[in-house]
């Protein structure tokens, strides 16, 4: 199957060599614009989440823009004709990832964005390349960025790909290092935020519970993640919200604090295309959290392969066909 990436613009497919990396391709769009990033099911028929997709394009623009859609079936009208023709290229020119056992196609990653136009209108742009099969392998995340989003926290923002780049290019050069994901924190370390295309859960031993009590049939630990306001709340992380509920798992929506690492048990990642993904270490950098010369601070995880974070993520793949589209 072909691995190089489809690119539809206002419907229509556009030939010729394109980045495959989505972060690459969002640096060549107009700056001014919101973009969402999913995964297909189907063996690449329908995106997965989709009603989630369309709103947060709808919110993000509303915030970057200042531009009100009525609906979200405006937003879902302004994309379809993309989105459909970028799946449809696919199929005919054989661009999916690895099947899955007994499936005849794989599934793709698609990155939907809607920029403004030069004449005050807008354009719809997708970018779809093989969804590959990722391993369950903890990673490793590095505490040594600055938080970049402070001013539009809550958009997802075409520019987002260039601002961040200085640590892209930090955690290329840490891959071999194992070094998966580069954390934002506001404060040189004592609090983490989010990663550059993850958000951050970690589960920790309940503070009102410090025995590990069960006789109320309560969970004696508790997922903590960043408030709302202070990240880009994720598909994914919303799915753990919702699959922790189910779980009957208490989450705190608070400051990650570095001071309560004793009590972490395991940390994990989301997004919706690798959905969650445990980490097995937690490395600080430098103390102005601008670097990683010098790890002044490294933590191994209890549980790195993630007891809370796999029921999780079974359960949420197991919902992924509840919300199809287009």
């Amino acid at each position: 199957m072909s691995g190089a990436p489809v690119v539809v613009v206002d419907g229509t497919a556009v030939d010729g060599t394109h980045p495959a990396s989505p972060s690459d391709w969002l640096k060549t769009l107009p700056q001014l614009g919101a973009y969402t990033t999913g995964r297909t099911r189907g063996g690449g028929a329908k995106v997965a989440q989709w009603s989630s997709h369309v709103a947060r394009l709808r919110s993000s623009l509303a915030t970057l823009t200042a531009t009100t859609f009525e609906s979200d079936g405006e937003v879902a009208a302004l994309i379809e004709p993309s989105v459909r023709r970028v799946l449809a290229e696919c199929v005919e020119r054989n661009v999916a990832g690895p099947p899955d056992e007994g499936a005849d196609r794989g599934e793709l990653m698609v990155v939907i964005a809607v920029c403004a136009s030069d004449g005050g209108g807008w354009t719809t742009h997708a970018h779809a390349t093989p969804l590959p099969r990722f391993d369950r392998e903890p990673t490793t995340v590095l505490v040594a960025a600055p938080a970049l989003r402070q001013t539009r926290p809550n958009a997802k923002d075409v520019a987002w790909p260039a601002t961040r780049a200085v640590y892209d290019e930090l955690k290329t050069r840490m891959a071999p290092d194992g070094i998966g994901e580069i954390i934002l924190t506001p404060d040189g370390g004592t609090t983490l935020l989010e990663g550059l295309t993850t958000n951050l859960f970690v589960a920790r031993t309940r503070v009102d519970m410090p025995y590990h009590g069960v006789a109320d049939a309560k969970s004696s630990v508790e997922l903590v993640t960043a408030p709302r306001d202070s990240v880009l709340p994720g598909l994914a992380r919303d799915a753990v919200i919702r699959a922790s509920a189910a779980e009957g798992l208490p989450v705190r929506e608070e400051p990650v604090l570095a001071s309560d690492a004793d009590c972490w048990t395991e940390a994990f990642l989301t997004n919706a295309v690798r959905l969650v993904q445990p980490v097995r270490e937690v490395r600080w950098g430098s103390s102005d959290g601008n670097s990683s010369d010098g790890a002044r601070e490294e933590r191994f995880l209890p549980d790195p392969w993630g007891s809370i974070s796999n029921r999780l993520y079974r359960r949420i793949v197991a919902s992924l066909d509840d919300d199809l589209g287009p």
